[in-house]
C-alpha cells in the first residue's frame, strides 16, 4: 500500500515538473519550426522574418525574472523578426511575449484577444503603430513601455490601462481614450511624446502622474483624479462644473469650456410655415418668425438633395431670390440663428419646399 502511494506521488511529481518545464524553459525558434507558446498556441517563423502565432486560448507567460532582457521564446531570432501576425482564436498576449524584440515593425492583433499582459511589447523600438481591438479589456503594466509607436488606436471595449503602459513612448503624439474605460493607471503615459489627448464619456479614474503636459479634451464629467494626474501647464477643454473644472481651478490650469451637447436652450427653434411663390427667374420665400432669432439663412438649389446649394442671410421673414434660370424647379429650406459670444448658433432647418420659377 505504501509502495503504491509512493509510486503515485512520484508520477504526480513528474507530471507537474513536465508541465512547469514546458512553460518555464527558455526556447529557441528556427525558420519553419513550430514551437508551443501556450497549451494550444504555437509560433512559426518564416524566412522573411514573419512570426505567426496561431491556435486557441491563452499564450503562456514568461515569469522568469532572472534576466529581464532575455526573450523567453524567440531570443535567438529576436533581431530577425520584423512582423508579428496573431491569428483569431488566440485570447491573450502573454507576459513579456515580445519584449526587447527591437526590430518588429508591425503587429496585428485579432478581435479574439482580451488581455495584453505585462511587458508584452516592452522596448519594441521599431514598432510603428498598433491597433487594439474592442475585445481587449486590459492593457497590462509597461506593456508598451518605450515602444516606438507613433499611433495607437484603442477599441471601445477597453476597461483599464495599467501603470506605465505607454510610458516613454516618445513618438506617440496623440491618443483617444474610449468611453467607458474604468481607469488610466499611474504614469500610464508619463514622459511620452503626447501633445493632445481625448478622453471619452464615463472614464472613471485617472491615477497619479498619468499624463505629461498636453491639451486634453475631457468629455467625462465625473472622474476621480490622482495627484498630478496631468502635469502643470496642461490646458483643458471640459464641461463647466465637471471634476476636471474643479481640478483645473485647484491646480492653476487653463480651462476652456465645452458646449453641453444636451443644452439646447440657446439654439433657435425650428422654422415652420415656409411658403414659396414663383417670380420671373426667381421666387419669394415667406416663413414664420422665430422668437429670439437674430436672422435667417435661406438655402436653395436645383436638386432635391440641395447639393452645392446657394445661401443668403436675411433679417426679414420675407425675401425675394432673383437672377435664377427661368422655368426651372428649385428646392428651398430655411433656418434661424442667434448670436452667442460673437458666433452664430443655428437652429434646425425647415422642411424642404419646391417651387418652379417663371420664365
Amino acid at each position: 500500500m505504501l509502495k503504491t502511494a509512493k509510486k503515485i506521488g512520484f508520477f504526480a511529481f513528474l507530471l507537474i515538473s513536465l508541465l512547469l518545464i514546458s512553460r518555464d524553459v527558455k526556447a529557441d525558434i528556427d525558420e519553419g519550426e513550430v514551437i508551443h507558446i501556450g497549451d494550444n498556441v504555437t509560433a512559426r517563423l518564416n524566412k522573411k522574418g514573419v512570426l505567426t502565432i496561431s491556435g486557441k486560448g491563452d499564450m503562456w507567460n514568461d515569469t522568469d525574472d532572472t534576466n529581464v532582457y532575455y526573450n523567453k521564446w524567440f531570443n535567438n531570432k529576436r533581431n530577425r523578426i520584423y512582423k508579428v501576425v496573431i491569428k483569431r482564436g488566440v485570447t491573450t498576449i502573454g507576459r513579456r511575449a515580445f519584449s526587447y524584440m527591437e526590430n518588429i515593425q508591425s503587429v496585428s492583433i485579432p478581435d479574439t484577444v482580451n488581455y495584453i499582459d505585462t511587458y508584452a511589447f516592452l522596448k519594441t523600438t521599431s514598432l510603428k503603430s498598433i491597433k487594439i481591438p474592442a475585445n481587449v479589456k486590459k492593457i497590462g503594466i509597461q506593456s508598451f513601455y518605450e515602444s516606438g509607436i507613433k499611433s495607437c488606436t484603442i477599441g471601445k471595449g477597453l476597461g483599464e490601462i495599467d501603470d506605465f503602459a505607454f510610458s516613454h513612448c516618445y513618438r506617440l503624439k496623440s491618443i483617444s481614450i474610449p468611453s467607458g474605460t474604468r481607469a488610466i493607471g499611474m504614469g500610464a503615459f508619463a514622459e511620452s511624446g503626447l501633445k493632445t489627448v481625448k478622453i471619452g464619456d464615463d472614464v472613471r479614474e485617472i491615477r497619479k502622474n498619468a499624463f505629461p503636459v498636453v491639451k486634453a479634451t475631457v468629455y467625462s464629467q465625473n472622474i476621480i483624479l490622482g495627484e498630478n494626474a496631468f502635469e502643470p501647464l496642461t490646458i483643458f477643454y471640459a464641461y463647466k462644473g465637471s471634476s476636471i473644472d474643479q481640478y483645473a481651478a485647484m491646480n492653476g490650469h487653463i480651462i476652456n469650456y465645452l458646449k453641453d451637447k444636451n443644452d439646447k436652450s440657446k439654439e433657435p427653434a425650428k422654422i415652420n410655415g415656409v411658403r414659396v411663390s414663383s417670380l420671373s427667374k426667381g421666387f419669394r420665400v415667406r416663413f414664420n418668425r422665430v422668437n429670439g432669432a437674430r436672422g435667417y439663412e435661406i438655402r436653395y438649389a436645383a436638386n432635391s438633395a440641395l447639393l452645392d446649394a446657394s445661401k443668403t442671410i436675411t433679417i426679414a421673414n420675407i425675401y425675394n431670390v432673383t437672377g435664377l434660370e427661368g422655368g426651372k424647379a428649385y428646392y428651398v429650406k430655411v433656418r434661424a440663428y442667434t448670436i452667442v459670444k460673437g458666433k452664430r448658433v443655428y437652429g434646425k432647418y425647415s422642411k424642404v419646399v419646391k417651387c418652379k420659377t417663371k420664365k
